[in-house]
């Protein structure tokens, strides 16, 4: 006399083995360096997530420097000053200490006058303004 269940627990093995082993293939190497985006099944999902991108690297004070005295002369042109000359700008600081921008004094001329003029550059907003006149 044979056993009825000896078919079908190999069968049931076997179904099981190939299940296992479709849903390994289908994982990718999961030691890799860059994460694969989820696959969207269906559009009611929300779960699927695209990969973000690296942020950009914070800029230089160097670079800074260079764009706040840019903005600065910009800025003193657009207020109607002649810019002479920029005698030289400074950092400027969170809590943190991370870099927010840079005061930048401008030596100007207007009616004949010449005098210095202090301007505050914001590097989040890249955009200067005149403090004093």
């Amino acid at each position: 006399m044979t056993d009825r269940k000896t078919p079908r627990r190999a069968t049931f093995a076997a179904l099981t083995g190939t299940l296992v082993l479709a849903g390994c293939l289908d994982m990718g190497n999961m030691w890799a360096s860059e994460p694969r985006p989820l696959r969207v099944i269906d559009e009611t999902q929300t779960a699927a997530v695209a990969p973000q991108q690296a942020p950009l690297p914070p800029a230089s004070d160097t670079d800074i420097a260079a764009r706040a005295e840019s903005a600065c002369v910009r800025a003193g042109e657009g207020e109607g000053f002649r810019v002479v000359d920029v005698l030289g700008s400074r950092a400027r600081r969170d809590d943190d200490g991370f870099l927010t921008g840079r005061d930048v004094q401008l030596r100007v001329e207007r009616g004949g006058q010449r005098f210095e003029v202090r301007c505050a550059y914001s590097a989040e907003a890249d955009s200067a303004r005149i403090m004093t006149l």
